[in-house]
């Protein structure tokens, strides 16, 4: 078994970049819902759409394809959006995937 460097990362950066994406969506749909600035609702709609399959469903940037990425089931997850609270989302929304 070789050493890993100690300011090595545990997960290879293609699989935090997106855990980030998925974690930012669920921040996203749930923050930017009902915005006054309309910039910010589409960023919610755009998070809700995505997390809901209706954007590139079949390709590899698709909800499903990056929760299988991530070896998280789908419909897991997609649970876990859905009772994500606003308290959690703001506290989630600058974490890094390590913390």
């Amino acid at each position: 078994m070789t050493d890993v460097p100690a300011n090595h990362p545990r997960f290879p950066s293609h699989i935090r970049l997106w855990a980030a994406v998925l974690r930012r969506a669920a921040v996203d749909s749930k923050l930017y819902g009902d915005d006054a600035d309309p910039k910010c609702v589409k960023i919610g709609d755009d998070a809700r759409a995505w997390l809901s399959g209706r954007y590139n469903q079949g390709v590899f940037n698709s909800v499903a394809s990056v929760c299988d990425m991530l070896g998280l089931p789908l419909d897991v997850v997609l649970e876990r959006v859905e009772l994500l609270t606003e308290e959690d989302a703001r506290r989630q929304r600058g974490m890094e995937f390590d913390d």
